[in-house]
Formats: C-alpha cells, sequence, structure tokens
C-alpha cells in the first residue's frame, strides 16, 4: 500500500510562489559567491573549467576545517545558483508559450522582445562601469584604456558569449547575459512547436562535444580556455536547460519519481564533483537540493515571504551585486588594490546590505526609465 501510495501521480508544475523562493536561494548562493571567490585563501570554484586541483584543495578544507569552512564552501558551491535559474528560464518558458499553438508563437518577435528585456536591464550597471572606468582612467593619469570599455559595452549586445575567447566582459559576472539570451533564440528556434525527442538529442550532442572539444580546442591551443568557451555557452548548459523543459511538458509524475531525483540529487551531488565526466551533471543535482530547499522554506510562515521577495527582486540583485562589489572594495577591504588574506563578518554584511539597497534603487530607476 505504501508502494502504492509513492507510485501515485501529481500534478507536475511547480507553483510561481515555489519558483520565486528558488530564485531568491539561487541569487544569494550567486552574490556571495562572487564576494568570496575573489579572497585568495579561499577555495576557487570549478565553474567554467574543471579544475582538479582546486576540487582536491576543497575537500580537503572539509576534511580539515580551517575555521573558514563556510566561505569555501559558498566559494566553490555558490555558482550552482546558475543552473537553477538556467532550469527555471526552460521551466517558464515551455509553460507560457509551449501550448500547441506553435502558429500564433511569432518567433522572431519572441527574441526582439527579449533582446530589449535584457537590454535594458543591463544598460544602467554598464552605463556606471563605463563612467567608472574613465574617471579611474583620468583620475591615474594613465590614458582612457579603449579596450577595457570595449569589453564594459559588449554586454549590451548580448553576444558577449560568442567573443568570450577573445576577451572577457566587464564585469565578469554579466556573462550570464549573453547565455540567457542564446536560450531565448535556441527556444523560439528549435524548441517551441518542436517534438521533445530532437531537443534530447542536441543536449546529447552538446555534452559530448563538451568534453571533446574542450580536450581538443580547434581555435586556440589552451584547452582550460577552450573549455571556458564552450562553458560560456549553451553547449555547456544544455542539461539544466532541457530537464527545465522536459517538466515543463509533463502534466503529471509520479510521486516516487520525483522522490528518486531529489534522493539521488543529495547522494550525487558531491562526489559527482570529483571528476570531469560526473561534473557535468552536477549542475542538476544542484537544482534537486535547491528545489528540496525552497519546498522546506515554503512551509516556514513570514520565511517563505521572505525568499519569495528576494526571488522577485533577482534580476536586478544579479545586476547590482557586482556593482557594488566593485564600488565598496575601498570600504570593505583594507588595500583596495589587493584583496584581503581573509573574508570577515563585517564587510559581508555591509556587501549583502548594499546590494539590496542598491538593488531596490535599480529596479526604481529602470521602472523611471522603461516606465515599466
Amino acid at each position: 500500500m505504501r508502494f502504492q501510495g509513492l507510485n501515485r501521480e501529481i500534478d507536475a508544475g511547480l507553483s510561481w510562489r515555489l519558483t520565486e523562493i528558488m530564485r531568491g536561494v539561487s541569487i544569494i548562493l550567486i552574490m556571495l559567491h562572487n564576494l568570496f571567490h575573489v579572497y585568495p585563501t579561499i577555495v576557487k570554484e570549478c565553474e567554467f573549467t574543471y579544475s582538479p586541483g582546486l576540487t582536491k584543495m576543497f575537500f580537503d578544507k572539509l576534511a580539515h576545517s580551517d575555521g573558514f569552512t563556510l566561505f569555501h564552501i559558498l566559494s566553490f558551491l555558490g555558482w550552482f545558483g546558475v543552473p537553477v535559474f538556467i532550469f527555471l528560464s526552460g521551466y517558464g518558458l515551455t509553460r507560457r508559450y509551449d501550448a500547441g499553438h506553435c502558429d500564433s508563437f511569432d518567433r522572431w518577435g519572441f527574441i526582439r522582445r527579449n533582446w530589449i528585456k535584457l537590454f535594458q536591464l543591463m544598460l544602467l550597471g554598464v552605463s556606471i562601469f563605463f563612467v567608472d572606468q574613465i574617471v579611474n582612467d583620468l583620475i591615474r593619469g594613465e590614458g582612457i584604456k579603449w579596450g577595457a570599455l570595449w569589453r564594459i559595452l559588449i554586454p549590451l549586445t548580448e553576444l558577449n558569449d560568442v567573443v568570450q575567447l577573445w576577451g572577457g566582459t566587464i564585469p565578469g559576472v554579466y556573462w550570464y547575459f549573453g547565455l540567457a539570451f542564446e536560450f531565448y533564440v535556441f527556444y523560439a528556434l528549435c524548441v517551441q512547436g518542436h517534438r521533445q525527442r530532437w531537443m534530447w538529442i542536441f543536449t546529447a550532442i552538446c555534452f559530448f562535444a563538451f568534453f571533446y572539444f574542450s580536450k581538443h580546442p580547434i581555435l586556440t591551443d589552451d584547452p582550460n580556455r577552450f573549455e571556458a568557451y564552450i562553458r560560456h555557452n549553451i553547449v555547456g548548459w544544455m542539461l539544466p536547460f532541457a530537464c527545465g523543459v522536459w517538466l515543463g511538458r509533463a502534466r503529471r509524475i509520479r510521486l516516487l519519481t520525483v522522490i528518486l531525483i531529489l534522493v539521488t540529487s543529495f547522494v550525487l551531488f558531491l562526489p559527482s564533483q570529483k571528476n570531469i565526466y560526473t561534473w557535468q551533471f552536477s549542475a542538476v543535482f544542484a537544482v534537486g537540493i535547491i528545489f528540496t530547499i525552497s519546498l522546506l522554506f515554503a512551509k516556514i510562515p513570514y520565511w517563505t515571504d521572505l525568499w519569495g521577495w528576494i526571488g522577485r527582486l533577482s534580476a536586478y540583485l544579479f545586476v547590482a551585486h557586482p556593482i557594488v562589489r566593485h564600488l565598496t572594495r575601498t570600504l570593505t577591504f583594507s588595500n583596495p588594490n589587493q584583496d584581503p588574506a581573509l573574508p570577515a563578518v563585517v564587510p559581508t554584511l555591509i556587501y549583502v546590505a548594499l546590494t539590496f539597497l542598491a538593488a531596490l534603487l535599480y529596479r526604481y530607476i529602470n521602472s523611471l526609465l522603461f516606465h515599466k
């Protein structure tokens, strides 16, 4: 009888509140990750290139605590909030547009609207970095660095991940907007109105292409650089997006299947970090873990409202947090030209508080500029 109960089918849909909480948890992880991974004594992540050395260092820190275990965890694993946003993007797009009425879906209009949406979201942030670069160049008397200015402006094209191989963007965090736009284009041209099996075939091709081309680069002699280039594009992120589309198209799902997915996520997440092959699956396991945490948060009165509010603010927090990190270095770091050796609680609290204030101000100014 118990097994039969677990075998029953339940609604596969995620509530709007639950997705907000998942976004809230994810953006906090990303914010703290992007703060702590700049500290030279804190273990850096394997987000774009897999590093056995960094992985070994991380597990050594877990086994032999140096008093900064939480900082190591947030630095090394905090970036796993990114695949949650990718998963929710696939899920949300499918639930909203994939109703089978492909004749009424304006593919190029969809792409244009989302390009404009991302452009408007980034414009103020890019402008702040642009002006800051010019002011600092003039103060230092070194002349304007046109290369740096170009790297700051590249994200506005939303093709920044295409040129990532030849020069990264400033700030580096804004690489995600190029990836988001790629997925909008991919959804419009290759997912909406098409059978799901073609998406899974493409996902499998991406999965194997990542391993092959990261070790056999065709555009550069540096495998790590080419591996990072692939990881900046949809080739390295198709799996969580495809899982989001799959769930978005599912109407009913067995309870036992849900439980097995979540248990597998918790059991295999850390072991999956230990080699480059299973590392590709760790992004999906992270989605399962954050989904479970969000389910628990949703059951706590007031706590769920807080995380839901953070989730609704997540887009502005994403744009604002690198601005705050950059502009407050002189306040939170003892030497603005060199990162401190160790993180501390007070600078972290300053960073978080100012990021929320900046995000609220950013949202308000954006609403005035674009009449939202």
